[in-house]
């Protein structure tokens, strides 16, 4: 029955947490996984997963909130249980160490590329901050060379 359904990795990370929390609101799933800095990114997969009947949403008006502001929550489904189980049975986890440092290391590599692009992003900005201190700087003397021509 769910051989035929295909989802990325990330959504299926957050269909798991689903499963475990039990019936979590989507910040508190933004705040368990780390690529996902915006509510925004738990939202589409919630999509992607009750698209296929995995989950079930609702919007938690008792938590406080009204209408659009009420926290999104999610629960699994029974198919959403039959498909985590499955991908159980088909040992996604890995048994021996070599297995498990190759599941580590597909892990690892997107972080290493994000923090080298970031690494780069801040090396930029600290340049173009040195470049603007030496421009104040300049505009600093300006100040003081019209000030000692008005005080003459």
């Amino acid at each position: 029955m769910h051989d035929d359904i295909e989802l990325p990795d990330r959504t299926i990370e957050v269909l798991e947490l689903i499963d475990e929390y039990g019936r979590p609101t989507a910040t508190t799933l933004r705040e368990a996984i780390y690529w996902a800095d915006k509510n925004q990114h738990i939202h589409y997969r919630l999509d992607q997963l009750a698209s296929k009947g995995l989950v079930e949403t609702w919007k938690d008006e008792d938590a406080g909130g009204r209408g659009a502001l009420s926290p999104r929550r999610a629960t699994t489904t029974d198919e959403g249980e039959e498909f985590l189980e499955l991908l159980n049975e088909e040992d996604t986890i890995p048994d021996t160490v070599e297995e498990r440092l190759e599941r580590l290391e597909r892990h690892l590599s997107p972080m290493r590329e994000t923090y080298g692009e970031i690494k780069k992003r801040v090396k930029e900005l600290e340049d173009e901050v040195e470049e603007h201190d030496e421009d104040l700087d300049d505009l600093a003397e300006d100040v003081r060379d019209i000030r000692r021509f008005l005080d003459d």
